[in-house]
């Protein structure tokens, strides 16, 4: 028998749990069985050999369990998509995710405030809720999150972005540095080539 060991998390109950994703994907609808086959061979190139994925319960959304720090393997595929691009075909984002949690306020607002630690009073800040299947209200989530942040909010060049992904019943969250944190393999293909001319 062989053991697969899986990433784990410290839940906000502060038990030791499988955390259930790592990274959220999004492709075009009804492509979503080739975006999971394209999101295992991509982190088979960068080394990760453990990773999984699968599909929401959202077209156009997958799942993906690496067994690196979700933003390095972002990092690692960014430099993918500059050294072979012809690899990414279905793929349209890869967001990395440092927390998941149950879809409620109070479970959310939890592990933000653990996440808004993070942020120093000199950084600004902004909160960028994308949600699918919930009827919570974005407005009332990103009000109820930043008042555990005490910094200044920028919406256009903030230098640290709390993003809580909602997918149904599941919600994923994780600050990033700016608004580069994330694999948008439009934008980066576009970069690379404006690098080139």
């Amino acid at each position: 028998m062989q053991w697969i060991l899986l990433p784990t998390c410290l839940t906000v109950e502060g038990r030791r749990d499988l955390q259930r994703f790592n990274l959220l994907a999004s492709c075009g609808r009804d492509v979503e069985f080739e975006a999971v086959n394209e999101l295992e061979r991509l982190l088979a190139m960068v080394g990760d050999e453990m990773c999984r994925a699968w599909e929401s319960e959202v077209k156009g959304l997958i799942f993906g369990l690496t067994g690196f720090e979700p933003k390095k393997a972002i990092e690692k595929l960014k430099s993918l998509l500059r050294e072979r691009p012809w690899e990414f075909n279905i793929l349209r984002r890869v967001i990395p995710i440092e927390r998941v949690v149950n879809t409620d306020m109070n479970g959310i607002c939890a592990a933000c405030m653990e996440i808004a630690e993070e942020i120093k009073p000199q950084d600004t800040f902004r909160i960028t809720v994308e949600k699918r299947r919930t009827r919570l209200s974005s407005k009332e989530l990103i009000q109820a999150v930043a008042r555990y942040v005490d910094a200044k909010v920028d919406l256009e060049k903030p230098k640290k972005v709390m993003l809580i992904e909602i997918v149904g019943g599941e919600t994923g969250i994780s600050l990033l540095e700016g608004l580069e944190g994330i694999l948008n393999v439009t934008q980066e293909t576009l970069k690379g080539s404006q690098n080139t001319a």
